[in-house]
């Protein structure tokens, strides 16, 4: 990470750390921004505030629960025919 800074990057991104300590470490160690991709593990935004985290980022991660929830539809479809997880209020917007 400190060759990309020393190439001129104004903020760094760790993709795959989510130890608390780690991250601690690497926002002491690089002196610039750090960006967080969230993920299981990881800190709770505040604590991550708290460290000194520049911005948390939640990736693919939307996209991919929202197929999940298109897969288990789509699954309940064909082994049951009904379609009751479409109307699941846990996961629609607010009217």
């Amino acid at each position: 990470m400190r060759a990309y800074r020393k190439a001129g990057a104004d903020c760094l991104f760790a993709p795959g750390v989510s130890d608390r300590d780690t991250i601690a470490k690497l926002v002491t160690a690089i002196g610039a921004p750090l960006n967080i991709l969230r993920s299981t593990g990881c800190p709770s935004l505040a604590e991550l505030e708290k460290i000194g985290v520049a911005r948390a980022s939640a990736g693919s991660a939307v996209m991919r629960a929202t197929l999940g929830l298109a897969r288990r539809i789509g699954k309940e479809w064909k082994e049951k025919g009904t379609y009751d997880s479409l109307f699941d209020e846990r996961f629609h917007l607010p009217s």
